[in-house]
């Protein structure tokens, strides 16, 4: 386990915010013969990162499936919008372009994320556009992941079903945007290059709706991405792997679904 941080000075995009300490990074847990790597992307709204049952437990899990993983440590509140984003663009490019000495094929590299970093993670699922002012060999690389996995996910800044307090934060002063709000809605920027999905939700969770999931996985039909979308009749929001009866499958469900769509 190593922490590498994804740049060695990080770009800070919002002038109002003062403390700039903070240096995104990923924590590995990379094994050998990997044969694959995730980029996790643990929940929290945008205000704080549920790093332990939402990163180094799914990681784990991972591993012993022999995958590969990074818990990214994005940046949330103070932090506004696009900086969760950039952190987890970089992120990408960084685990593609280190892909063959960390020990996984860089054609095998995808996200996964927990509600608000489900929402991170949707995001970089549609918005992988190149980098315009690379800074280093790092940012040429493809920030597209080849697939993606969302757990009870963020998707939508429609206020009907969002997720209020994360689009908050994540917005910030530009709330009443329309622009940048349907930017950032998920299920508005799907498109025939979006990679194939693995979503999970639970149809009491009554903190993030499960209409979020829906939709989306709507959306990506209309596009053809394959996708496999499961819909659980119970489990409160944030379960990630505790054991919650006809939930906890939710993790052989995507084992299967790696075996059969993505490793195979």
């Amino acid at each position: 386990m190593e922490d590498i941080h994804l740049w060695k000075k990080a770009p800070y995009l919002s002038d109002d915010i003062k403390n700039t300490n903070f240096s995104p990074y990923i924590r590995t847990f990379f094994i050998k013969d990997a044969k694959a790597c995730v980029l996790i992307c643990p929940g929290g709204g945008y205000e704080f990162l549920s790093d332990i049952l939402e990163g180094k437990e799914i990681a784990e899990w991972l591993n012993s499936k022999k995958i590969s993983a990074a818990v990214l440590y994005y940046r949330v509140k103070p932090y506004a919008h696009p900086h969760a984003l950039i952190d987890a663009k970089r992120a990408m490019r960084l685990l593609r372009h280190n892909a063959e000495t960390f020990g996984f094929p860089k054609n095998k590299i995808g996200i996964m994320g927990f509600s608000a970093g489900g929402h991170v993670a949707g995001c970089v699922s549609t918005h992988f556009e190149e980098e315009k002012n690379p800074a280093d060999n790092i940012d040429i690389e493809d920030s597209r992941p080849d697939f993606q996995i969302l757990c009870y996910p963020v998707i939508t800044t429609d206020m009907t079903y969002a997720h209020q307090n994360s689009i908050l934060l994540l917005l910030g002063k530009d709330f009443e945007n329309e622009e940048i709000a349907e930017y950032y809605s998920v299920e508005k920027q799907v498109s025939n290059d979006t990679p194939p999905a693995f979503i999970w939700h639970t149809a009491e969770d009554d903190c993030v709706p499960v209409q979020n999931s829906l939709e989306y996985a709507k959306r990506l039909a209309e596009h053809r991405i394959p996708t496999e979308l499961h819909i659980y009749p119970f489990g409160k929001h944030g379960i990630a792997l505790k054991n919650v009866p006809h939930t906890e499958k939710w993790s052989k469900d995507l084992e299967s679904w790696l075996n059969d769509i993505i490793l195979k």
